[in-house]
């Protein structure tokens, strides 16, 4: 029988994620039902990366005092590995990499936490509760609000100087989300005039009591791998969740925000250079899928979630799951169609699809051909053919022939 422990991975370094955490995401982890009572603290470890730089304005906090007397907590200074990462996302998947490595070595369950988390109370203990029930993983969404507005509710708490925790109900948080939500996440909305032209998430407003969301890919809140060992190749959330955890049935999706609600704290301009007028649409989805989505993702995104403000109003929560999933059956059509159909339909389409097959067979297939605003799969396709050839099944390689002949490209 396995005896509970859990990992906390805390990867964050630079001024605005501190402030961030220690004026936000430190007092919700304080709370009742986080970290502030958290049953399995003694056999328990959260570890920060971080800079060194960073470790003394840190380790001074009153929240970090308090947090210390609760779980131990230890802080891995990453200095070495910030001066010879440029990127900061390829920064924070080395600190994965290290915390997947120690958390399978242990057999612990290992929490993803993030500096800029706004979480309700009770959503780390309902998620560890998943995990000593025989759950796998709990898959959390993690919509955007605006730090800046969300955080100016509370200044007078005066949160980072005294320790205090923040203690929200779901309802509250959700509330709270509805207000501040980030331009970006309003992109998700189906109804948006900006849709998000590459969303993981869906959502279908519930009139004035929240909404509903089919969440794709969805944030891994914690995970007790299945197979042991496994290499993050490209993203944590992608590659490495399927492989470390292939069986979609032994994953929990947080379907309800009464029980667990998660929302990341980000800067209101941030990602404004993406929201453009556009609509959303079946096929332009399906066609962001074929390469993003992979089986546990597709599974995950019928798993449609609550997000509850209110829920007095039968009706509005009705039509809205009623119209989400009408729409992810539709795109779930799509999907399933064979290569010969959708050789017939979509060119373009069927081409991303024979490139995600082979998505690690090449570093240079890991670039989204979604990513080029253009009808035209002629330049990508003359590019790739060459080693897409060398991979490919027979199956494949006829199918890539006859695209490449279709586009008068010599083969």
């Amino acid at each position: 029988m396995w005896h509970p422990r859990f990992h906390f991975a805390l990867p964050m370094w630079g001024e605005s994620y501190i402030e961030a955490f220690l004026e936000g995401t430190l007092p919700c982890l304080l709370a009742p039902g986080n970290l502030g009572d958290f049953r399995w603290a003694r056999d328990s470890l959260l570890k920060v990366y971080t800079r060194a730089a960073d470790m003394a304005r840190l380790e001074r906090a009153p929240g970090w005092l308090r947090l210390k007397n609760l779980i131990e907590t230890r802080i891995i200074p990453i200095d070495e590995l910030l001066s010879v990462r440029e990127a900061n996302f390829a920064r924070l998947t080395d600190c994965q990499r290290m915390a997947v490595l120690t958390a399978d070595q242990a057999d612990a369950g290992l929490f993803f936490l993030g500096p800029d988390f706004f979480l309700s109370n009770g959503t780390i203990d309902a998620a560890a509760r998943r995990i000593v029930e025989g759950r796998a993983a709990v898959i959390i969404p993690g919509s955007r609000v605006i730090k800046d507005q969300v955080l100016g509710r509370f200044r007078d708490l005066d949160l980072a100087r005294s320790g205090r925790p923040l203690s929200l109900s779901g309802r509250e948080l959700v509330a709270i989300a509805l207000e501040a939500m980030h331009p970006q996440s309003r992109a998700w909305f189906w109804d948006s005039p900006n849709f998000d032209r590459l969303p993981p998430y869906l959502h279908f407003a519930a009139g004035d009591q929240g909404y509903v969301s089919a969440t794709y890919v969805g944030h891994p809140l914690v995970v007790r791998s299945r197979i042991k060992g496994q290499p993050i190749v490209n993203i944590w959330d992608q590659d490495w969740i399927a492989a470390a955890c292939p069986d979609p049935g032994e994953i929990e999706v947080a379907t309800d925000s009464d029980t667990m609600a998660l929302f990341g704290l980000d800067d209101g301009e941030r990602f404004s250079d993406y929201l453009v007028p556009n609509r959303a649409s079946i096929e332009a989805v399906a066609y962001f899928a074929e390469w993003t989505f992979n089986a546990l993702h597709r599974s995950f995104g019928r798993r449609l979630i609550r997000f509850k403000a209110k829920d007095d109003d039968i009706a509005a929560w009705q039509a809205a799951e009623n119209k989400a999933r009408g729409i992810t059956d539709a795109i779930d059509a799509l999907l399933a169609e064979d290569d010969a159909t959708v050789m017939r339909k979509d060119p373009k389409r069927l081409l991303v699809r024979l490139r995600t097959r082979y998505r690690y067979a090449d570093r240079r297939f890991f670039n989204p051909p979604y990513a080029a605003d253009t009808g035209e799969i002629g330049n990508a396709l003359a590019a790739d053919l060459p080693r897409l050839l060398e991979v490919a099944s027979p199956a494949d390689r006829a199918a890539l022939i006859a695209l490449a002949r279709s586009r008068g490209i010599g083969v």
